[in-house]
């Protein structure tokens, strides 16, 4: 098949050649009779007559330039290649000759040359030929002056140089598959760069200095690998990476200098390509596999070292001169990053240590294990009581006592509430029987509500603290009732018997205070109804109940469960089998990176809000809450500078109360998994293959680093937070509050769990997004909606279908909180029940919604604001989800969440402002970036589920089946492909082996296996025989690989072409350029073709100012664009002499016929294959026509085979 639309066309012999066509499209025709034009939008200049006109303008431009080349000789091959390749490396070489030592950056802007070839450089590096064929590229030719084009430049390269790893690995990709002008260029860029002063010794000023200081260290900073991103994608190492690029480097050099002492010969150059390639690869690899520990270690001396090694071999082989101190100063700095990082950090920790900070809030935490832990029961039992006010304890049961033998009736209820009686329980019933006057002694002493023994000792000051492993409330509270007045038992018993006379024998026994624990501990072994006593206990004790096991009553001696123990069910099996999926699914350094980035995002949103807050609680007259608060917000930004301390802080607490890590990090952030997903869902946890499946996916999460990113975020949450909410409650630091006298008591107090420890777990979850809302109280139709969608997200089944819910609910109530949704709910429904609408938790939301807000409208350091560089992008026709980075490489914020957010609301205020409305197109998408954070993809769940929708909308029932099937095939193809997706870094490593980063039309063929091995069809050298999968905005050649997502989530986007800019400007996405109908292979070819197309109609919409024009007419821009492309490309195949497209231009006729009408003519033709089958077979042209003339002529075949 031809490669482009012009290669596709008829080759009919040219009579007259056009005169003064310069290019292709300068002769194109003036009218379009397929659109209705509106006199307020830009005519088209030129429009092709024929799919005929432009195959004859192309021949006749190829025939010219072979006679005029013919004619000049063998001699003038250079002058030839020249003129071919345009402005060159010869033509910089040449330049930079003319310079003696360095090159400063005032000599290159004061030289046209050197300027017009980083010019050239960077548009071949950033900017897409498809682009460049229709319009002169407006950013690097009109846009940016000399110095924009220069920082850009040295920002790309000073990356490249620090071995930042997203930068290498992406140039890497983009070099493999590089024509042979881009390497030529490549290899002249980095021959300017190496000609540049060095930053710190040079003759470079102080400026200049600053500024490559900045960039060196914002590359490694900003590293997936470096701490600040908390080592997240360690497939590249700063190492790797620097191996990459210095390979990449010599590979670049070589190439253009073996081109140009060649003349450029075309010929040469493909047979000497990868020969060239394959050399400089080998050459870096095996060098750089002996220095690898080298440039791994933390010394810039060692690392310096090897980089002095490396450039002798360059020396000595004759390609480097001599050596070169810039490189090796880029190699220090690269090295130097992390452990400066490290040191910035041990000096923040240095700092909170010092006299300066003591007693202040940002002094350095105190160890509250080696305070509070390491104390046995004993000790605990002895500090508990110790806080204790026994005589209050005493006086209390005294007036129960007395109460209890004046008027028994007000006693009784609770036995009838104990027995679950449909009566009351009476005195009478209770006489007599000795198992029920026990149970009525235990239940009257110790469950009164007005002052039992459990009642008083809350209000004397009593705290549940385990006292060991095997302790519980039961033992705890059986233990201190020995702490009693021994008169006070005497005085008890003298009122049972006032009431019942004689007493049980096991009550006369009781003759101490020390008896009565006794009693107490040995009938909690004999359960029976005694455990509702035991729970009911632990109600007043302020302990959930949901959480309470038979453990925490009774003790271990009569746990029912054991004799009973359930049997994993079915659907348990098909639950744990999700779960291991959604664990697979999210074990990658792409996920892991996001997350990070979520939780970043999310953190500093709460900051902000925090700080919002204590402005709005200090007007409320709530001071000691609106200073801690605001404190609380200071002391997080020193937390994330010293990350090492906090974690080391939280650490210290959780092995004082690992019940509090385990709660923590009982799900992993996005609520993937549950710490004991066996014992959950009844499986064995000691059965060998679920001890070897937990393992492995241990150790995989561990490698990638799901776990550490999980936890890491979660401490520095989480003792943030739990700093903060001391300050707030009790208004004394942590180290004060941890200092003070019965402390340790009071971190296990009723109001310690609810306004300190519980807020800030529920604030951890909520920020690493792994919060239920399964058990939170509430009756509002968003909560029931939440636990629903996290009711079936946890469903045998559902969690396949809906597999992150806990994470689409935490998102989703993040956007309501930052949009001010909450805000404006809180308040009506406050304000519809008469009360205060701005009470504490009203305030919090306003405070959420402000700083929301304040990210879209607030100026930035720059003094401009998110909404303001909307605009700019609305103007330019860049989409929601692209930002241009300092080096002039565009990012891709589709996944992020919130930040990808803030962008789209942006870019929504943008359009309102620009245009009154926003767009159609951009709105679904809101809706659509919302719905997949419960699948974590792009869209391609959200795509499916409308089409399906459509489909059944129709009520076409072929139809709906045929959806339907593909529906579930992709959803088989997801679960196969997600379980295979931790092996997609290695697939990527194997790309780079191969040098193959083309990605196959994955629709054709067997579109369920296909897709089902898209992580690891490299890797294990599984050849689909494709085509590659053609883009429609894309065009030929312009395929853009991005290795970043899979180092840590860094994504990044091909520079926008012409039709992309103009889809952009209505808030539509490339995709949504052009869909065609048809097989799959139909649909590649046509969107093959059509991006010539739609980029050059485009391109003249973009010249002629369409971008500045109202909403509606950008609106009638793309599709008049849209019509057109579509109309041209179908007569574009129609006329294509080619064989395969002859084919293909038939099946699809065929496929779109009713599908009985298509068996009944392979009947009837004797054939026993698929349509599908058939294009593959010898004669494949002649039988398709021969079956569409069958279904075409049906009626009169089957008539005459009636009639015969």
């Amino acid at each position: 098949m031809g490669n482009n639309i012009f290669d596709t066309l008829g080759p009919e012999v040219l009579q007259q050649p056009v005169q003064g066509a310069s290019s292709i499209f300068d002769t194109l025709g003036p009218e379009d009779s397929q659109v209705e034009e509106k006199e307020k939008l830009p005519t088209r200049k030129f429009v092709p007559q024929s799919a005929s006109e432009l195959y004859k303008i192309q021949e006749w431009k190829k025939t010219l330039t072979e006679n005029i080349f013919d004619t000049l000789g063998e001699g003038r091959e250079v002058e030839q290649a020249e003129q071919e390749n345009g402005f060159g490396y010869s033509t910089i070489m040449n330049e930079l000759g003319k310079f003696e030592g360095d090159i400063t950056e005032e000599q290159m802007i004061a030289n046209p040359v050197i300027m017009q070839g980083l010019r050239e450089i960077m548009k071949s590096r950033y900017s897409e030929d498809t682009r460049n064929n229709y319009t002169m590229d407006e950013k690097y030719d009109n846009t940016l002056d000399d110095l924009g084009v220069l920082d850009e430049w040295q920002n790309w390269n000073r990356s490249l140089n620090g071995g930042q790893t997203v930068t290498t690995a992406n140039d890497l990709a983009w070099f493999v598959g590089a024509d042979e002008k881009q390497k030529e260029l490549l290899g002249a860029n980095f021959e300017i760069f190496e000609r540049m002063p060095n930053i710190f010794t040079g003759d470079v000023g102080w400026n200049e200095t600053r500024d490559g200081v900045y960039d060196y260290l914002k590359a490694g900073i900003w590293d997936p690998t470096t701490p600040l991103s908390l080592y997240v994608g360690r497939i590249f190492t700063v190492a790797g990476a620097k191996a990459g690029g210095f390979g990449m480097r010599q590979i670049a050099k070589e190439y253009a200098k073996e081109a140009a002492r060649r003349g450029l010969s075309q010929q040469l150059i493909k047979q000497n390509q990868r020969k060239i390639i394959q050399k400089g690869f080998a050459k870096a690899g095996a060098f750089k596999a002996a220095t690898l520990p080298a440039m791994m270690a933390t010394d810039a001396t060692i690392a310096v070292a090897a980089d002095r090694g490396y450039q002798k071999l360059r020396v000595g082989s004759g390609f480097q001169d001599d050596y070169s101190l810039p490189q090796s100063v880029g190699v220090a700095l690269s090295v130097m990053v992390l452990p400066a990082l490290f040191a910035g950090s041990k000096g923040i920790v240095s700092f909170t240590k010092s006299k300066l900070l003591e007693n202040t809030a940002f002094e350095k935490y105190l160890n509250v294990f080696k305070l509070h832990g390491n104390k046995g029961p004993e000790a605990i039992e002895k500090a508990v009581i110790g806080e204790v006010d026994l005589s209050k304890v005493n006086a209390n049961l005294r007036s129960v006592f007395e109460r209890f033998k004046n008027n028994i009736h007000e006693f009784t209820p609770y036995m009838q509430a104990r027995d679950e009686a449909a009566t009351l329980v009476t005195k009478k019933d209770i006489a007599g029987n000795p198992t029920m006057l026990e149970d009525f002694f235990e239940v009257s002493l110790m469950l009164d509500k007005d002052g039992g023994f459990v009642k008083s000792m809350q209000e004397a000051g009593f705290v549940y603290v385990p006292r060991e492993k095997d302790d519980n409330i039961s033992k705890f509270l059986g233990d201190a009732l020995k702490y009693l007045d021994d008169g006070l038992i005497k005085e008890y018993k003298d009122a049972f018997v006032s009431q019942f006379g004689k007493l049980p024998d096991a009550i006369s026994k009781i003759k101490t205070a020390k008896d009565l624990s006794a009693w107490y501990i040995n009938r909690g072994r004999f359960a029976g109804k005694t455990l509702w006593d035991r729970k009911e206990a632990a109600r007043i004790l302020n302990k959930n109940s949901a959480d309470l096991t038979v453990e925490d009553m009774l003790g271990t001696a009569l746990n029912v469960r054991d004799r009973n123990k359930p049997v994993a069910s079915a659907a348990d099996r098909i639950k744990y089998m999700q779960s291991i999926w959604k664990r697979l699914v999210t074990t990658h350094p792409s996920t892991v990176g996001l997350n990070v980035k979520g939780w970043a995002y999310t953190a500093g949103m709460n900051t902000a809000s925090d700080i919002v807050l204590s402005g709005l609680l200090l007007g409320t007259g709530k001071f000691q809450k609106a200073k801690g608060t605001l404190l609380g917000a200071a002391r997080r930004g020193v937390n994330v500078m010293t990350p090492q301390a906090t974690i080391e802080a939280a650490e210290n607490f959780f092995k004082f109360r690992p019940d509090v890590a385990e709660k923590l990090f009982a799900e992993r952030a996005g609520g993937v998994d549950s710490a004991k997903i066996l014992e959950r869902l009844n499986l064995d946890p000691k059965a060998k293959i679920n001890q070897l499946t937990e393992k492995s996916l241990s150790s995989l999460q561990a490698i990638v680093g799901v776990k550490m990113q999980d936890e890491v975020t979660k401490m520095l949450s989480f003792y943030s937070s739990f700093d903060q909410n001391i300050m707030s409650y009790y208004g004394m630091t942590h180290n004060q509050f941890m200092k003070q006298e019965g402390a340790f008591s009071k971190l296990f107090s009723k109001e310690f769990l609810e306004n300190v420890q519980e807020p800030a777990i529920e604030r951890a979850n909520r920020e690493t997004y792994s919060t239920s809302f399964a058990n939170k109280k509430g009756s509002s139709v968003y909560l029931y909606m939440a636990k629903q969608i996290e009711k079936i997200s946890n469903s045998a089944g559902g969690g396949m279908l809906l597999p992150f819910g806990r994470f689409f609910n935490a998102a989703t109530a993040t956007l309501g909180d930052y949009t001010g949704f909450n805000a404006l709910r809180h308040l009506t429904f406050r304000t519809s029940k008469i009360k205060n609408p701005f009470d504490e938790e009203g305030l919090i939301h306003l405070s959420k919604g402000l700083v929301g807000w304040g990210f879209i409208y607030g100026k930035l350091p720059d003094g401009t604001s998110n909404k303001d560089r909307a605009v700019e992008k609305v103007r330019k026709g860049i989409p929601w989800n692209k930002n241009q980075r300092a080096d002039g490489s565009l990012t891709d914020e589709t996944y992020e969440f919130p930040g990808g957010y803030i962008e789209i609301l942006s870019q929504a205020a943008a359009h309102a402002e620009i245009d009154g409305t926003i767009p159609k197109a951009l709105r679904e998408e809101m809706g659509k970036i919302l719905i997949s954070q419960s699948f974590r993809d792009s869209g391609a769940a959200y795509d499916t589920l409308k089409d399906l929708f459509i489909t059944y909308s129709e009520l076409d029932t072929d139809k709906s089946v045929k959806k339907s099937l593909e529906v579930l095939a992709s959803g088989f193809s997801r679960i196969a492909s997600g379980a295979s997706r931790p092996l997609e870094p290695l697939n990527t490593v194997a790309q780079f082996t191969t040098g193959d980063f083309s990605q196959p039309d994955r629709r054709q063929d067997n579109k369920l296996y296909n897709d089902s091995i898209r992580y690891v069809d490299k890797l294990f050298g599984l050849n689909l025989d494709l085509p590659k999968r053609e883009k429609t905005t894309r065009g030929k050649g312009n395929e853009f690989v991005d290795v970043g997502r899979t180092i840590g989530g860094v994504r990044s986007s091909a520079p926008l072409t012409p039709s992309e800019r103009l889809l952009g400007s209505v808030g539509a996405q490339a995709w949504e350029a052009v869909r065609w109908g048809g097989d799959a292979e139909y649909k590649n070819r046509l969107d093959g073709l059509v991006s010539d197309i739609l980029n050059y109609e485009a391109s003249l919409y973009i010249e002629d100012g369409i971008l500045d024009k109202s909403l509606s007419d950008r609106e009638e821009a793309v599709r008049r664009v849209k019509k057109l492309a579509t109309t041209r490309t179908k007569e574009v195949l129609a006329s294509s002499l080619e064989y395969d497209d002859q084919v293909l231009i038939l099946q699809s006729k065929v496929t779109g016929k009713n599908k009985a009408y298509i068996n009944e003519a392979l009947k009837i033709a004797g054939y026993t294959k698929s349509i599908g089958e058939l294009i593959d077979e010898e004669g494949a042209k002649e039988k398709l026509e021969f079956i569409l003339y069958l279904i075409e002529n049906r009626d009169v075949i089957l008539f005459k085979n009636l009639r015969d």
